[in-house]
């Protein structure tokens, strides 16, 4: 029969098993959030200033093969990618990922007003503006949390 301290460290040895898809990484490399930015004004553009229904929907598609081929390039980079909603996440990746989240829509809503309301290459490039620095921040505060998060489970 275990132990209580025994059962402790087998509970804390898959927690620290759990977590591993979202602590155990390499570093994201140092072109993703202006990627991630361009991206963003690439797609705002595609709907804002393209004319014709043809060409919007080959801009689009195109962007999209783009992103899942990172995605797949990702994948191999890190030999792993977490699934699951916030809710498998670590409380403290969770806590950057939901402020991440709330950022994004806050600038996505200001970008459709944009593109709704301004010029149509304003939107594109509040989209680099904005989502640039905000992957840039996500990223060392996604970082600082699975950091928080190893340690604590060391």
């Amino acid at each position: 029969m275990a132990t209580d301290d025994e059962l402790r460290a087998q509970q804390h040895e898959a927690e620290r098993a759990e977590t591993a898809p979202w602590t155990d990484y390499p570093p994201t490399p140092r072109w993703y959030p202006p990627s991630v930015g361009l991206g963003a004004a690439a797609m705002t553009a595609a709907f804002t200033l393209l004319d014709g229904a043809a060409w919007k929907v080959a801009v689009i598609a195109s962007l999209v093969v783009i992103e899942l081929g990172f995605l797949a390039w990702y994948r191999r980079y890190r030999g792993t990618m977490p699934t699951g909603l916030l809710g498998s996440m670590h409380s403290e990746i969770a806590a950057a990922a939901r402020r991440f989240l709330g950022w994004l829509v806050a600038i996505a809503a200001v970008v459709v007003a944009a593109a709704l309301l301004a010029p149509g290459w304003l939107a594109p490039v509040l989209a680099l503006l904005a989502v640039t620095p905000l992957v840039t921040h996500y990223e060392t505060t996604y970082a600082a949390a699975a950091a928080a998060t190893r340690a604590r489970l060391t």
